[in-house]
Protein backbone atom coordinates (compact mmCIF):
# COMPACT_ATOMS: atom_id res chain seq x y z
CA UNK A 1 0.00 0.00 0.00
CA UNK A 2 2.90 2.39 0.71
CA UNK A 3 4.19 1.95 -2.85
CA UNK A 4 0.86 3.04 -4.35
CA UNK A 5 0.74 6.10 -2.10
CA UNK A 6 4.25 7.16 -3.15
CA UNK A 7 3.36 6.68 -6.83
CA UNK A 8 0.25 8.81 -6.48
CA UNK A 9 2.22 11.55 -4.77
CA UNK A 10 4.79 11.41 -7.56
CA UNK A 11 2.10 11.72 -10.24
CA UNK A 12 0.50 14.63 -8.37
CA UNK A 13 3.86 16.42 -8.19
CA UNK A 14 4.36 16.00 -11.93
CA UNK A 15 0.87 17.29 -12.67
CA UNK A 16 1.44 20.41 -10.56
CA UNK A 17 4.67 21.14 -12.50
CA UNK A 18 2.82 20.81 -15.82
CA UNK A 19 -0.24 22.78 -14.76
CA UNK A 20 -1.73 25.40 -17.05
CA UNK A 21 -0.28 28.26 -14.99
CA UNK A 22 3.25 26.82 -15.20
CA UNK A 23 3.02 26.61 -18.99
CA UNK A 24 1.84 30.21 -19.52
CA UNK A 25 4.53 32.88 -19.83
CA UNK A 26 4.00 36.63 -19.93
CA UNK A 27 6.54 39.03 -21.37
CA UNK A 28 7.05 41.65 -24.01
CA UNK A 29 8.88 44.85 -24.65
CA UNK A 30 8.86 48.52 -23.72
CA UNK A 31 10.71 51.35 -25.45
CA UNK A 32 11.13 55.06 -24.87
CA UNK A 33 13.12 57.20 -27.27
CA UNK A 34 13.61 60.90 -26.63
CA UNK A 35 15.58 63.35 -28.71
CA UNK A 36 15.67 66.94 -29.79
CA UNK A 37 12.15 67.46 -31.12
CA UNK A 38 11.48 63.73 -31.41
CA UNK A 39 9.87 61.22 -29.06
CA UNK A 40 8.76 57.60 -29.30
CA UNK A 41 6.97 55.40 -26.78
CA UNK A 42 6.19 51.75 -27.50
CA UNK A 43 4.76 48.85 -25.51
CA UNK A 44 4.37 45.27 -26.75
CA UNK A 45 3.03 42.76 -24.21
CA UNK A 46 2.73 39.09 -25.15
CA UNK A 47 1.57 35.79 -23.71
CA UNK A 48 2.80 32.36 -24.81
CA UNK A 49 1.78 28.84 -23.86
CA UNK A 50 4.20 25.88 -23.85
CA UNK A 51 2.37 23.24 -25.87
CA UNK A 52 5.38 20.92 -25.51
CA UNK A 53 8.89 21.40 -24.11
CA UNK A 54 9.99 22.26 -27.68
CA UNK A 55 7.03 24.25 -29.08
CA UNK A 56 5.25 27.36 -27.71
CA UNK A 57 2.61 29.60 -29.28
CA UNK A 58 0.90 32.79 -28.26
CA UNK A 59 -0.44 36.25 -28.99
CA UNK A 60 0.93 39.77 -28.73
CA UNK A 61 -0.32 43.33 -28.83
CA UNK A 62 1.52 46.47 -29.93
CA UNK A 63 1.10 50.18 -29.37
CA UNK A 64 3.56 52.82 -30.55
CA UNK A 65 3.34 56.60 -30.40
CA UNK A 66 5.84 58.78 -32.23
CA UNK A 67 6.05 62.55 -32.57
CA UNK A 68 8.44 64.60 -34.67
CA UNK A 69 8.02 68.25 -33.71
CA UNK A 70 10.30 69.66 -36.41
CA UNK A 71 8.26 67.95 -39.16
CA UNK A 72 4.98 68.49 -37.25
CA UNK A 73 4.25 64.78 -37.72
CA UNK A 74 2.55 62.36 -35.33
CA UNK A 75 2.14 58.58 -35.67
CA UNK A 76 -0.02 56.11 -33.72
CA UNK A 77 0.44 52.41 -34.38
CA UNK A 78 -1.63 49.64 -32.80
CA UNK A 79 -2.39 46.03 -33.53
CA UNK A 80 -1.52 42.48 -32.63
CA UNK A 81 -0.23 39.21 -33.83
CA UNK A 82 0.53 35.54 -33.37
CA UNK A 83 3.87 34.04 -32.39
CA UNK A 84 5.28 30.50 -32.58
CA UNK A 85 8.55 29.50 -30.92
CA UNK A 86 10.54 26.32 -31.52
CA UNK A 87 13.37 25.39 -29.14
CA UNK A 88 14.98 22.35 -30.86
CA UNK A 89 17.98 22.25 -28.52
CA UNK A 90 19.47 24.07 -25.55
CA UNK A 91 20.45 27.62 -26.52
CA UNK A 92 18.66 27.76 -29.91
CA UNK A 93 15.25 29.25 -30.69
CA UNK A 94 13.47 29.65 -34.03
CA UNK A 95 10.44 31.89 -34.35
CA UNK A 96 7.62 32.71 -36.71
CA UNK A 97 5.51 35.81 -36.08
CA UNK A 98 2.56 37.29 -37.91
CA UNK A 99 1.82 40.93 -37.08
CA UNK A 100 -1.00 43.19 -38.29
CA UNK A 101 -0.70 46.88 -37.42
CA UNK A 102 -2.97 49.87 -38.01
CA UNK A 103 -0.84 52.91 -38.80
CA UNK A 104 -2.36 56.37 -38.34
CA UNK A 105 -0.13 59.23 -39.42
CA UNK A 106 -0.92 62.90 -39.28
CA UNK A 107 1.00 65.79 -40.75
CA UNK A 108 0.28 69.41 -39.77
CA UNK A 109 -2.47 68.11 -37.43
CA UNK A 110 -4.37 66.61 -40.39
CA UNK A 111 -4.96 62.85 -40.37
CA UNK A 112 -3.93 62.00 -43.89
CA UNK A 113 -2.50 58.53 -43.90
CA UNK A 114 -4.29 55.59 -42.22
CA UNK A 115 -3.57 52.06 -43.39
CA UNK A 116 -2.94 48.47 -42.29
CA UNK A 117 0.48 46.85 -42.52
CA UNK A 118 1.10 43.08 -42.36
CA UNK A 119 4.40 41.46 -41.47
CA UNK A 120 5.58 37.85 -41.36
CA UNK A 121 8.81 37.44 -39.42
CA UNK A 122 11.09 34.42 -39.44
CA UNK A 123 13.81 34.52 -36.84
CA UNK A 124 16.59 32.76 -34.99
CA UNK A 125 17.89 33.56 -31.53
CA UNK A 126 20.23 32.42 -28.82
CA UNK A 127 18.15 31.46 -25.78
CA UNK A 128 19.33 31.28 -22.20
CA UNK A 129 16.58 30.61 -19.65
CA UNK A 130 13.76 33.10 -20.22
CA UNK A 131 15.82 35.46 -22.40
CA UNK A 132 16.27 35.26 -26.20
CA UNK A 133 18.53 37.48 -28.32
CA UNK A 134 18.74 37.25 -32.11
CA UNK A 135 17.49 38.52 -35.46
CA UNK A 136 14.25 38.24 -37.42
CA UNK A 137 13.45 38.98 -41.05
CA UNK A 138 10.10 40.23 -42.43
CA UNK A 139 9.46 38.19 -45.58
CA UNK A 140 6.54 40.52 -46.49
CA UNK A 141 8.55 43.73 -46.04
CA UNK A 142 7.49 46.72 -48.13
CA UNK A 143 9.72 49.76 -47.69
CA UNK A 144 6.89 52.11 -48.71
CA UNK A 145 4.29 50.99 -46.14
CA UNK A 146 6.38 49.61 -43.29
CA UNK A 147 7.01 51.75 -40.23
CA UNK A 148 10.39 50.04 -39.84
CA UNK A 149 13.48 51.12 -41.82
CA UNK A 150 14.57 47.54 -42.64
CA UNK A 151 13.18 44.03 -43.09
CA UNK A 152 15.80 42.83 -40.59
CA UNK A 153 15.20 43.62 -36.92
CA UNK A 154 16.62 42.50 -33.58
CA UNK A 155 14.96 40.01 -31.24
CA UNK A 156 15.08 40.61 -27.52
CA UNK A 157 12.49 38.57 -25.64
CA UNK A 158 11.96 38.06 -21.93
CA UNK A 159 9.21 35.78 -20.61
CA UNK A 160 8.33 35.09 -17.00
Amino acid sequence: MAFISVSLLSIHAQDSNNSFANRVHVGGGFNIGLGSGYSTIAISPSVIYDLTPVFSAGINATYLYSKNKSANQETNVFGGGLIALINPMEGLQFSGEYERLKIKRSFLNISNNDYWNDALYLGAAYRQGNISIGLRYDVMYDKVTSIYPSALSPIFRIYF
